[in-house]
């Protein structure tokens, strides 16, 4: 029997102080250090909540 999942995609927009990241030299750096904190859901609930959000999309699909 397929199961329907859901996909969930939100939007975050902050600044960056490169100060933050010292071991980071390029965006694309920073941007990996922020993929991994976001792993904390705590992290990312908190950024969101600090910041706003930016966008929300949603969609479902089926996977059998």
């Amino acid at each position: 029997m397929p199961q329907e999942f859901m996909r969930v995609t939100v939007v975050l927009k902050f600044p960056v102080d490169p100060d933050l990241y010292p071991e980071s030299k390029t965006p694309a750096d920073r941007a990996e250090v922020e993929r991994e904190n976001f792993r904390d859901p705590k992290i990312l609930a908190e950024t969101a909540e600090q910041f706003g959000v930016e966008s929300v999309s949603v969609g479902t699909f089926i996977i059998e």
